[in-house]
């Protein structure tokens, strides 16, 4: 085996080492988290490889109403049920209670 190739290999191991706990940081807590019902601000969150997190809540039958332009999150608004199956099948990592990211990014106001 080439020097080469186990540079490589071992760069690959301490990628995915690091890379597994990090991920589980993160997409643990917010796939425990409850999820709000109809009419209530929810984050949806997605890889940055995916469609993106605004059209992955549209084409799930939400509404969008902050940041479009972020890949990997979008708050959004669902009429009914959010649909949380529907938006991993999309593509999507998760859903949580955007509530309070909402009121700070002032797209938001429950009052």
């Amino acid at each position: 085996m080439s020097l080469c190739v186990k540079h490589s290999a071992a760069a690959a191991l301490l990628l995915v080492a690091t890379g597994l706990p990090i991920m589980a940081a993160v997409v643990l807590p917010l796939a425990a988290a409850p999820v709000p019902g109809p009419g209530a601000p929810v984050l949806v969150i997605a890889p940055p490889w995916s469609i993106g997190a605004a059209q992955i809540a549209r084409s799930a039958g939400g509404r969008p109403i902050g940041p479009t332009w972020a890949p990997m999150g979008a708050l959004a608004v669902f009429d009914g049920p959010v649909p949380t199956r529907r938006i991993r099948d999309l593509g999507g990592w998760g859903v949580t209670d955007g509530a309070r990211l909402a009121r700070l990014c002032g797209v938001w106001d429950d009052a």
